[in-house]
């Protein structure tokens, strides 16, 4: 499949690591299941990963954590 962003690459299976910010709150993701393009790095999570980091994401801000990082692990999502 072709990259939608850059339309040069092609999007295979990898892994990516994000940042995702909520106010003054950091999360760190290593390891994410995602689609990656080979040419610019552009990546579309599944739909069954997003729906697991949002609702990580909510658990972790609910603690009224300021920085969280972990690793998905295979499985989770």
């Amino acid at each position: 499949m072709e990259c939608s962003f850059c339309n040069q690459g092609v999007m295979g299976e990898g892994l990516k690591d994000i940042v995702l910010q909520n106010g003054n709150a950091v999360i760190v993701v290593h390891g994410i299941p995602a689609m990656v393009c080979s040419h610019c790095g552009h990546y579309d999570l599944p739909k069954e990963v997003q729906e697991e980091l949002e609702k990580i994401t909510r658990e972790i801000l609910q603690r009224d954590a300021h920085m969280k990082m972990f690793r998905m692990r295979k499985g989770e999502a």
